[in-house]
């Protein structure tokens, strides 16, 4: 029986042996606490070097799409400089012209009422009197009998009783006749201190209505080409918008990379504190 236990220990002394020596085996293969808080942070660093990278990859897209917008916002801006403005003075320039417009077309109104009142004070002073309707009326009877004591004169010169000299006579009348009909229909000069001064003030006012008139087509000479800028301005707009918003994603950009920066060069001081012979 002695025998039988003694076998029987030295068995299980050599499955325990056996056991312990596999259990030891196991605990080689897992990794150290050390060893696994190394590995998870070289994954990390991974992941912001890929993040880095694409942020980067995103960053001259944004910083591609803003050169290229604002070369079109400088051809634009050539464009309107061969229109004497800039997207600066454009508003205050046509609000400069437009407001001359205004003053001017009303300039023009009360030009045109003076003009249109002194007119008709001069018109006034010219009109027939009614005296000089009198005088016509004798003057074309007298014409009309020197004219038929002509026609008598003429017939009897023919027939030999009266001499030339009686019938030129009879024609030198019916001339002198005719021509003060001649001065009665012409325009009469004003006589009136009223009518001088409106026939003065009408000659000046009629200067003053062709300077008016030709500072008008200047100045729609001027706005004529400024509406064809209305678009430009628009796009040069829709343009600068664009720029903001990818201003903003540049920015964005910018931020994130510093960021993602300052966590790798965490991480990987920490990596350097792990792999230190020193630690």
């Amino acid at each position: 029986m002695s025998n039988k236990w003694l076998w029987v220990g030295c068995g299980l002394i050599v499955m325990v042996s056996g056991m312990g020596q596999v259990a030891h085996g196991q605990v080689a293969t897992v990794p150290s606490p050390e060893q696994a808080s190394t590995s998870a942070v070289k994954r990390q660093v991974a992941v912001i070097e890929n993040s880095i990278a694409d942020t980067q990859d995103r960053l001259e897209h944004s910083k591609m799409i803003i050169r290229k917008f604002e070369e079109q916002v400088a051809n634009l801006g050539e464009q309107l400089a061969a229109f004497n403005v800039s997207e600066v003075s454009y508003p205050e320039v046509l609000m400069q012209l437009q407001v001359q417009r205004i003053n001017l077309s009303i300039e023009k109104a009360g030009l045109d009422a003076k003009a249109e009142k002194l007119a008709e004070l001069v018109s006034k002073e010219r009109q027939p009197s009614e005296k000089n309707e009198q005088k016509r009326a004798k003057l074309q009877e007298i014409l009309a009998l020197e004219e038929q004591g002509l026609q008598r004169l003429n017939e009897l010169h023919q027939s030999g009783v009266v001499p030339t000299s009686e019938l030129l006579e009879g024609r030198k009348r019916i001339i002198q006749v005719e021509l003060q009909l001649l001065e009665l229909d012409s325009p009469q000069p004003s006589t009136s201190p009223e009518a001088v001064w409106a026939a003065d003030m009408l000659a000046k006012i009629a200067l003053d209505r062709v300077e008016n008139m030709a500072k008008l087509a200047a100045i729609d000479e001027l706005l004529r080409p400024l509406q064809h800028v209305r678009p430009t301005l628009s796009e040069m707009q829709n343009l600068k918008n664009e720029i903001e918003t990818w201003q903003a994603e540049k920015s964005q950009m910018q931020t994130r990379q510093m960021e993602l920066q300052d966590r790798l060069r965490d991480l990987k001081f920490k990596l350097d504190e792990v792999d230190s012979p020193d630690k």
